[in-house]
């Protein structure tokens, strides 16, 4: 339900059952499969390697909430975790994907190796790759 209100007021007159699949929307009351973002986090602190980088485009509700898991889930373990936050580090940067390759290969160079790097979502993966 990661779309705008206005669809999510056409779908409450659908008669039939409706499971939401995403994070972004949990003031909606629907049944909802999703991930486990405890469970990622720890996961990742049992992988093998001492260093951890969360990557997210923006500071929005879902970015948020994996991002807390990863770095307190990491902290808890006795891990530390950097942060690349694309929304508070662009400044007056274009948001395009040229800059914001240009910002990640910059600052993944200045990470240490090996290095476990999580994205808040697959487009946030497939930019860092």
């Amino acid at each position: 339900m990661g779309q705008k209100d206005s669809f999510w007021n056409q779908l409450r007159n659908v008669e039939a059952p409706i499971i939401d699949l995403t994070e972004s929307r949990p003031r909606i009351t629907l049944p909802r499969v999703t991930v486990d973002n405890k469970a990622i986090a720890e996961m990742a602190a049992k992988f093998g390697v001492s260093t951890f980088t969360f990557i997210h485009r923006w500071e929005l509700g879902v970015s948020r909430v994996r991002r807390d898991y990863f770095a307190q889930t990491l902290k808890q373990a006795g891990f530390e975790c950097t942060v690349f936050s694309w929304g508070k580090e662009r400044g007056n940067k274009k948001d395009d994907r040229q800059e914001r390759h240009r910002w990640l290969v910059k600052r993944l160079a200045q990470l240490p190796k090996p290095n476990a790097v999580f994205c808040a979502r697959d487009i946030e993966a497939v930019e860092a790759i």
